[in-house]
């Protein structure tokens, strides 16, 4: 993978600009991103970087820019801004936004595509099925999951014909229906996947049949965006936890042959709102009163506490079969620190959830 860092510099300041501006320009920038950022509560810190050429850092220096501008944060020791370089963020952050850079594209399918999309994709680039796949969460979770089996699939060396036979089944949930979606609606949508979930969960069974299977749970990074969720397979069941809401984002019965966290999210276009959190089985809401009352009459609420936030591992024990989450953030409305415990218990047959506020 490759990192990278965009310029920002349409806030390179001129040498007549005072700190107060610059700051102010800044801080109001970032707050705008972050009414819909995911990674808000679990890495508050933005980076905002600026490229100055030769003249531009010269014409700073000479009006003495910088000293000025350090002198102002001094004075105001609870500011957001911190000055650095790209390094020392670096080694400091884990978490990483994952992008796709498009090369080129069928104009057709870019037409049908950016249909679907929304016009979500405001650049100059076109949209790509990377573009679908950010927008449609659950398009995403079907091709991850057939991604991870594919992984599977190639390292069991132990019976040809087993192999021969999940290779088949893969091949039968690679249908563009069940990744792409329809033109039928969410419901006709929601089947493809379903029997492309039964697919996959047909060829992980010809694997465990093998008599090797052993059951387990691990760190991961099943969805590739740089941060690892945990795997764990059972003998009823395989599932994956996110740490984006502390969410179970897959629960694979291996006997009904169906994926029961597979929840559609809704589509303003189609049902006069958006979610804004990935669904899944165990996501918490933080909620006033107002919000609340929002939130049973179907509309968008809430500001993502618990359910958009990112959760940090207390405990992983691979004996025990035990996961537990801790959430910490801030409740905007009365600027208040909140947390929340989570506790899954891997059982053969069971999936134990318990939480402490």
């Amino acid at each position: 993978s490759v990192e990278i860092f965009p310029y920002y510099n349409e806030f390179i300041p001129g040498p007549d600009t005072t700190s107060e501006i610059f700051a102010k320009n800044i801080i109001k920038a970032v707050e705008k991103t972050e009414k819909q950022d995911d990674y808000y509560q679990i890495t508050p810190d933005k980076i905002v970087i600026l490229s100055m050429n030769y003249q531009t850092m010269s014409e700073l220096m000479a009006a003495k820019w910088f000293e000025q501008f350090d002198t102002y944060l001094k004075s105001l020791p609870d500011s957001r801004i911190k000055t650095g370089t790209i390094d020392e963020y670096r080694k400091n952050q884990d978490i990483k936004v994952p992008a796709y850079i498009p090369t080129a594209m069928n104009r057709m399918l870019d037409n049908w595509c950016g249909y679907l999309v929304r016009d979500r994709n405001r650049t100059s680039f076109k949209n790509t099925v990377y573009n679908f796949m950010d927008n449609y969460k659950s398009c995403r979770n079907l091709y991850n999951r057939i991604t991870y089996m594919t992984i599977l699939i190639n390292q069991f060396k132990k019976d040809k014909m087993r192999k021969k036979a999940a290779r088949e089944m893969l091949l039968e949930a690679q249908d563009g229906c069940a990744v792409l979606c329809t033109m039928n609606g969410p419901y006709a949508n929601t089947m493809h996947r379903q029997n492309a979930y039964r697919s996959l969960i047909t060829a992980e069974k010809f694997i465990r049949d093998s008599g090797k299977f052993t059951e387990n749970i691990s760190r991961f990074d099943y969805t590739n965006d740089g941060i690892n969720e945990y795997i764990c397979s059972m003998q009823s069941y395989f599932a994956y936890v996110s740490l984006l809401g502390g969410a179970v984002q897959e629960l694979d019965v291996m006997k009904n042959c169906g994926n029961y966290a597979d929840n559609l999210n809704r589509v303003f276009e189609y049902d006069g709102a958006d979610d804004n959190y990935n669904r899944g089985l165990f996501i918490d809401h933080l909620f006033g009163n107002d919000q609340f009352d929002r939130y049973i009459n179907g509309e968008a609420a809430g500001d993502g506490v618990f359910s958009r936030i990112y959760y940090k591992e207390v405990k992983l024990s691979a004996s025990r079969k035990e996961l537990q989450l801790l959430a910490e953030a801030e409740y905007k409305p009365t600027n208040q620190k909140v947390s929340l415990r989570k506790k899954y218990i891997f059982n053969p047959q069971t999936l134990e959830y318990e939480e402490f506020h």
